[in-house]
């Protein structure tokens, strides 16, 4: 339960009283709405603090579906992925694309492939990133390696975005920052500290594809960790991303099913996955190893 302390109607003061009488009628709605909206995951004005967009926004949510799911006991995988394009800057947009933007191929058709879901325009920044080391590696890498490069890019953004914000407003970079904490303020240590800890890029990435003998599917999440999902056979990212996990689950999804069975599988979670906000109609699927298996 949310208790709200309201404000002492009993003070010498009569201005004070006046005062007191009107946060009272004020202050109890919002902050049990406050309250109750963070029991609930909900963002609030206390917890979006540093968390916020170029203009000043809340943090993106990550909006799409983007699933990889194993087959064949690793023989295979097969992506999915919805076409809505989500970016916040210079405003808010999404938008259904008719090329395919979210199943990207690192090195060839039939190796790693990294999805994204949540800001375009961000997620290009951390592939660009990926992309410049993965260019150093002769011969292609593998999944869990590619995974690892996206993982360091990833949290190579996010830093670069808390310096570009935070310090570099304030005339400091990350080296005199650390360097100068106790001649700075502890307001201002306070503030970037917090900003540090609560930056949300507002992308996920799937990362699948070719390990070895078999294939491995990774989710790369903010603020830079990686999951291995190859244990369970599957991933899904995005906002839709919940009904796809509970339509494989409730379908009885193993790793071991064919490639026929998998896609059809896939194909009914994307559908299910569409009454999320942010989900769009139009569905792309690729299986790998294989070309494009279509678009719906």
């Amino acid at each position: 339960m949310c208790r709200v302390r309201r404000p002492d109607r009993h003070g010498r003061n009569r201005r004070n009283q006046a005062e007191a009488a009107s946060q009272a009628q004020e202050w109890p709605c919002w902050r049990e709405s406050a309250c109750l909206r963070s029991h609930a995951g909900e963002e609030t004005p206390d917890r979006a603090q540093g968390s916020r967009s170029p203009m000043g926004g809340e943090a993106e949510r990550r909006m799409t579906v983007c699933i990889a799911a194993l087959y064949g006991d690793g023989e295979g995988v097969v992506l999915v992925s919805d076409r809505m394009v989500t970016a916040h800057f210079p405003i808010g947009y999404e938008f259904e694309h008719q090329e395919d933007t979210k199943i990207i191929a690192l090195d060839g058709a039939d190796a790693v492939h990294v999805m994204l879901a949540g800001d375009v325009l961000r997620g290009n920044e951390v592939l660009n990133v990926a992309k410049v080391q993965l260019a150093q590696h002769e011969g292609g890498v593998t999944a869990p390696e590619a995974a690892e490069i996206v993982r360091q890019a990833y949290q190579k953004v996010r830093l670069a975005n808390i310096i570009h914000r935070e310090l570099e407003p304030r005339g400091l970079d990350l080296n005199n920052y650390y360097g100068r904490q106790q001649q700075l303020s502890p307001q201002i240590v306070q503030m970037v500290d917090q900003a540090m800890c609560n930056e949300n890029l507002g992308v996920e990435m799937l990362v699948a594809g070719p390990n070895g003998g078999s294939h491995t599917i990774h989710t790369v999440l903010n603020p830079g960790t990686i999951h291995d999902n190859t244990s369970i056979g599957h991933g899904a990212i995005g906002s839709g991303a919940p009904h796809a996990i509970y339509s494989l689950i409730e379908a009885t999804y193993a790793a071991s099913l064919s490639r026929e069975r998998v896609i059809e599988l896939v194909q009914g979670a994307k559908q299910r996955s569409e009454v999320a906000p942010g989900v769009g109609k139009e569905t792309t699927i690729v299986a790998i190893p294989s070309e494009d298996v279509g678009n719906a």
